[in-house]
């Protein structure tokens, strides 16, 4: 049975968007475009906003292309619906000189919304890829024994003179950010505000000045406590006297390299605090005992708020295509432990290497913003020992959220910072939350029953 999704766009930027959603593989794949799936049908005014809604109807399909370099427009094409429960794909073949989507063997094309092109089909001459409600989302040129799998997710996206079937790069989607549908739940709403940054309609608000409320729930430690496996006493309370650096008390918090179990997790939560902070790796693959799903969601189940931040370097050269490497990585590893977009994920930047220049340090972290940006989550800056950044060059850099550690490091000017790690307590360091001078305030994932 298909269902109807919508998704409400309010636009609160102070100047006028083109709307629109779009769609990227599921798995990354260089080699297949998105395209602009369903656009507004005008401009949206400040102010304004729009309903974009479609039916999850998904065929595979091929075109040819009348010899464009790219894969639209098209001047035929054929179709095969998607299977969901199917455990195989489809064999795009030339048999008989005729273009063809056929059921094949799982093992030749595993998962429903896998295209795998036969040796008959010539380089660069057809299109493939996948619709959804009639409409074209993903494409790619057909290549003779290539797979391809155009499994979905959902991405909002503004922008200007964005048309239906346009193919969509860096440069043209502007603010985006992928949608995470929770289930059962079909439809959602965004705002996209003066900042440029789409923000969940009735998410991440303060309660009370202790945690953060998602979609108007905030999750509870369990009622009944799990046995201990650590003396209570061995775990920092919550009375640590608040740093002058904060404007506004939030709540208090640790950061850890040492993964958390659903014990310790629901001790730290009765003893105070509010939020943790967990590592994810710099590189493609993640370190032992890095964040990842499971732990994301027993520390859920504490209702500890979490965000991740990604594991620092030792006497590290940083440069701008380092910075947007990592970057991508921490988009990765957040998604896979399964953190939802809009949260705060942080660069420690910290023991950089004295013959660093100060421009490429700058260039490294601008990459690396853009980057974490772009998979959908809210950058933050740890402001660390040797960091090789002055105050103002700190300031300068586009992060509205900074992180002072426990060494003597330089203070953000105008702003300020958000949380300040006040001293080492066993395995984690104790971290306090609050408003910065601008009102500014971390966010963090609080996981909802």
């Amino acid at each position: 049975m298909n269902r109807i999704w919508s998704v409400r766009l309010q636009n609160a930027s102070g100047r006028p968007w083109t709307f629109f959603v779009f769609q990227r593989p599921l798995h990354d794949d260089g080699r297949i475009a998105s395209l602009a799936w369903i656009v507004s049908p005008s401009t949206v005014a400040d102010g304004a906003h729009a309903t974009l809604m479609w039916d999850d109807d998904m065929a595979l399909i091929w075109c040819t292309h009348a010899g464009h370099d790219a894969p639209m427009p098209f001047t035929a094409g054929g179709q095969h619906p998607v299977d969901r429960d199917a455990e195989h794909g489809v064999l795009f073949n030339l048999d008989d000189n005729a273009p063809n989507l056929e059921p094949c063997a799982a093992d030749l094309a595993p998962g429903p919304t896998c295209i795998t092109v036969a040796a008959n089909v010539p380089n660069n001459v057809y299109g493939i890829g996948m619709e959804m409600d009639g409409a074209r989302a993903l494409m790619t040129m057909a290549l003779l024994a290539q797979r391809y799998d155009f499994a979905p997710c959902f991405w909002i996206g503004a922008g200007h003179d964005i048309v239906p079937g346009q193919i969509l790069t860096p440069a043209t989607t502007g603010p985006c950010m992928q949608l995470q549908f929770a289930a059962d739940v079909h439809a959602c709403s965004f705002t996209l505000n003066d900042q440029d940054r789409w923000q969940p309609v009735q998410a991440m608000a303060l309660d009370a000045g202790r945690s953060i409320r998602v979609n108007g729930h905030t999750s509870q430690v369990p009622g009944a406590a799990m046995p201990p496996t650590m003396p209570v006493s061995s775990i920092p309370t919550s009375t640590e006297s608040q740093p002058a650096q904060l404007h506004t008390r939030l709540a208090l918090g640790f950061d850890t390299d040492t993964p958390l179990t659903a014990a310790s997790a629901a001790h730290y939560a009765v003893a105070g605090y509010a939020f943790c902070l967990r590592y994810i790796a710099r590189g493609t693959r993640p370190h032992k005992g890095d964040l990842d799903a499971a732990e994301a969601r027993l520390i859920g189940a504490a209702g500890l708020g979490l965000m991740p931040v990604q594991h620092a370097a030792r006497q590290w050269l940083p440069t701008a295509a380092l910075g947007s490497e990592q970057g991508a990585n921490a988009g990765r590893h957040a998604h896979a432990a399964n953190v939802p977009p809009g949260i705060n994920v942080w660069l420690d930047l910290e023991d950089v290497d004295r013959k660093a220049h100060s421009a490429d340090i700058v260039a490294y972290c601008r990459s690396w913003y853009h980057a974490v940006a772009y998979a959908g989550y809210v950058p933050g800056l740890y402001v660390g020992a040797n960091c090789g950044l002055h105050s103002q060059q700190l300031e300068a850099l586009p992060f509205e959220h900074y992180w002072k550690s426990m060494s003597d490091v330089p203070e953000i000017p105008s702003r300020g910072y958000q949380m300040v790690q006040m001293r080492q307590a066993g395995n984690v360091d104790v971290d306090w939350a609050g408003a910065d001078a601008l009102g500014g305030m971390p966010v963090w994932w609080i996981q909802t029953p």
